[in-house]
């Protein structure tokens, strides 16, 4: 039990802290210049993203495991908690720092959980030529993975909300008197974490100035 302990101590160290911050910088720089590279191989630019991004490690020469954003994610969740338990002063007037730090917790831990849980679906409706799309009506909805279309899916629109973000992609037709309507839908029930990591963020900033910056310089003077 000291054992543990004592890593998790070791882990609230602020050496930590910035290796992390670096290791997240040069994820990012490899990864946007995946990106260009995979564009400009003719490839999707999602396939970089999900290397680098979306993954746990990224496989260099097929041989070497290098901790990708997932892994820099989790480590940097436990530094967050380890740092709040063992290396943060205590009393009410450093709320604001802690309020930083578990602003900075729910954005990584519910990234983690959002890219866990998130799904996309590609989707169309039957409509007449001639009429108005609506936010209306029930979507055949499949799976973005299920080329094959073996899974579908039936999603009212008029359902979409918080959860499901839908998005209309055009209209095909199919014969003077029918055409399709086309979308794209993502399910994510995690899309209120930017939200609330910025609102957090943002009455923690404004409570650490004024309890601890203003009260320090109204003591100074």
């Amino acid at each position: 039990m000291k054992t543990l302990s004592s890593l998790v101590s070791r882990l609230s160290s602020l050496k930590v802290t910035v290796f992390l911050l670096v290791a997240f910088l040069l994820v990012i720089f490899w990864g946007v210049l995946g990106q260009a590279n995979a564009e400009a191989a003719g490839m999707p630019a999602s396939v970089a993203v999900e290397r680098f991004f979306g993954s746990y490690f990224v496989w260099v020469f097929d041989v070497v495991p290098v901790p990708a954003m997932k892994s820099l994610a989790v480590l940097a969740c436990v530094n967050l908690v380890a740092a709040m338990i063992f290396r943060m002063p205590r009393g009410l007037k450093f709320a604001g720092l802690y309020g930083i730090h578990i602003a900075l917790l729910v954005l990584l831990a519910g990234s983690l959980v959002g890219g866990a849980l998130q799904q996309d679906y590609n989707g169309y409706k039957n409509v007449a030529p001639e009429s108005v799309p609506e936010k209306s009506g029930t979507l055949t909805m499949f799976p973005a993975g299920d080329s094959l279309g073996t899974v579908a899916v039936q999603f009212p629109l008029e359902t979409a909300g918080w959860t499901y973000h839908v998005e209309y992609r055009g209209r095909f037709p199919m014969s003077p008197k029918s055409s399709i309507d086309l979308y794209t839908v993502t399910y994510d029930p995690m899309r209120f974490v930017p939200y609330a990591f910025m609102s957090l963020m943002l009455v923690s900033l404004v409570f650490h100035y004024v309890v601890v910056v203003v009260r320090a310089r109204k003591g100074d003077s």
